[in-house]
């Protein structure tokens, strides 16, 4: 039998703007992301972790591109680039699990 991987997470709650000056307490909804292969859910939980470069074999202080001078990168580091997402106001995560399951061979029905 095939196998399907789900990796499923959620973000902590947070405030943000009611559009009137206010804040509001928003819960983010759980959210899944299904694959086909095992290895790919891994990277991808990796990825959504406190330390992305790890999964590339770099560390932090390391450049994404390069130091600026040859493209338009402006020279960021891993660091710093994740640094980003957090403060577009992404909140933590959770929770992040991995699920399976068997998926049976499809029948013909008409």
């Amino acid at each position: 039998m095939k196998k399907e991987y789900r990796v499923v997470w959620k973000r902590k709650k947070c405030e943000v703007e009611d559009g009137n000056g206010g804040l509001v307490e928003f819960d983010p909804p759980r959210k899944t992301k299904r694959f086909l292969v095992l290895k790919s859910a891994k990277k991808f939980i990796f990825l959504l972790g406190p330390e992305p470069w790890d999964y590339f074999g770099k560390q932090p202080e390391d450049y994404v591109c390069c130091n600026g001078n040859c493209c338009a990168c402006c020279g960021k580091t891993y660091k710093e680039q994740a640094q980003e997402y957090i403060e577009k106001g992404m909140p933590e995560i959770e929770y992040i699990r991995l699920e399976e399951r068997e998926v049976g061979e499809y029948i013909v029905c008409s």
